[in-house]
């Protein structure tokens, strides 16, 4: 298949260090738009998957970035939905099986693939189609790696393609396709179960939000844009200020035993947008009767649960992933028309490990880096640029996780993995999450 060359950020080991690289993206076929990508977020779960953090298989080289905004330069003869010049996004999902229940449903977040198959849900990086009639361009030897938004150019099929309406800057768009619906999602699913469960409050939950970074943020914004009463939970005290003034109606310190008493037993829904490890056990006591916890971030090892957290009060420990390509078009008209836009940090692309590294340090600010790769590409195209190095990096603090398999495994930089400990932590939690993992058979690469 005829192909272009693109020019993107990639990690080549575990180490996770992002440097320039030169790659070839598939040329546009029948459905296909070429998107030239003005801007890419930069969200926690790209340092995770750069550095084998969680549980599953992990390709490299690894081009991260699933939050792009970018102009169709070039469509397909069969295109129908879009025009060359339009401003759109590629989030994570960029193809599906498409004939899931799952994805019949609109909800291809949750694919099944199909029996026989070994592709199903195709996201936009550290994934590797192995199905022969899904190969454009064989890039590795375990099959087509698919690459991400630290990128100039992305080709996407345009079922998968999102416009960004005039009302939201382009700068800002990205972390809609991520941050944005990973929160927006499980507010609208779980809100809607709340408030039939509490029909007296008409509506007007109590919702909490764990975590005021990029994912916490965009929940506040969204809970007060659907007119919630929302309380934000945080062990930083300085995002206090920040928060009230984007519309929190409390603020409540996670590691003060009197702060977080002020609000026991009083919040529908709690959304954890934490993705560093640590233990919600705190939060489940803020809950009122058949309050629910739903979980949007990623910690890399499983959480410690207590049963007489949940079963006292009919309390539910829930999760939710992004959503579907139907409920993102209509979160961007949502925000579009509530006026509701990421905060957000552009950054020069040399500066990406650093900004990494405050990522995982979990010392981000509450917004969203966003790469201004189309500055990338006029830089890049300078033979002698580079991303710079960030000297307060030490690998010794990256840990691989166990269950991760890396592929190939000359990319293993570091012996490093989780301590025994932390592993062990939840009076046997990660036993039972590590066996359920591999019974559902989530492993297989």
């Amino acid at each position: 298949m005829a192909t272009y060359t693109a020019y993107a950020l990639a990690a080549r080991d575990t180490n996770g260090v992002l440097k320039k690289m030169e790659i070839e993206r598939r040329a546009p076929g029948e459905k296909d738009l070429k998107i030239k990508i003005m801007y890419c977020g930069v969200c926690h779960s790209d340092v995770h998957q750069i550095r084998a953090e969680w549980e599953q298989p992990v390709f490299y080289p690894m081009i991260p970035g699933h939050e792009m905004v970018g102009k169709v330069e070039e469509i397909g003869s069969g295109v129908s939905k879009f025009n060359v010049g339009d401003i759109v996004g590629v989030g994570v999902i960029v193809d599906s099986c498409r004939k899931c229940n799952e994805c019949k449903a609109g909800i291809e977040q949750y694919c099944s693939g199909v029996e026989g198959k070994k592709d199903s849900l195709h996201v936009s990086y550290n994934c590797c189609l192995k199905d022969p009639e899904n190969i454009k361009v064989k890039n590795s030897e375990f099959g087509e790696l698919l690459h991400g938004g630290y990128c100039t150019y992305i080709t996407c099929d345009e079922n998968y393609v999102v416009g960004v309406p005039s009302e939201i800057p382009a700068e800002s768009a990205g972390p809609l396709l991520c941050a944005g619906i990973t929160t927006y999602s499980p507010m609208v699913h779980y809100g809607k179960i709340c408030k039939d469960l509490h029909p007296e409050v008409k509506g007007k939950l109590r919702v909490g939000v764990v975590g005021l970074g990029g994912l916490g943020h965009m929940a506040l914004k969204w809970g007060k844009a659907m007119g919630f009463e929302m309380v934000v939970i945080s062990r930083s005290v300085r995002k206090k200020e920040k928060a009230m003034k984007m519309g929190a109606s409390e603020f409540v310190i996670s590691t003060d035993a009197k702060s977080r008493a002020s609000v026991m037993n009083s919040l529908h829904l709690i959304i954890d947008t934490i993705a560093a490890n640590h233990d919600p056990s705190p939060y489940f006591g803020m809950l009122m009767t058949d309050g629910i916890l739903c979980l949007v971030g990623i910690p890399p090892l499983p959480s410690p649960v207590k049963a007489f957290d949940l079963i006292g009060k009919r309390r539910v420990f829930a999760g939710s992933c992004i959503g579907g390509i139907k409920e993102t078009e209509d979160m961007m008209k949502f925000a579009a028309e509530k006026g509701v836009i990421p905060e957000v940090d552009v950054i020069d692309a040399k500066n990406i490990n650093k900004k990494v590294h405050i990522l995982f340090k979990n010392m981000a600010p509450n917004q969203r880096f966003v790469i201004d790769i189309s500055k990338f590409e006029e830089d890049v195209k300078d033979p002698s640029w580079e991303v710079e190095d960030e000297p307060a990096i030490k690998h010794s603090e990256y840990h691989i996780n166990p269950g991760a398999t890396v592929y190939p495994k000359s990319a293993i930089a570091s012996k490093s993995s989780f301590p025994k400990s932390l592993l062990a932590a939840g009076t046997g939690f990660a036993v039972v999450a590590a066996a359920v993992f591999f019974l559902t058979g989530k492993k297989k690469a």
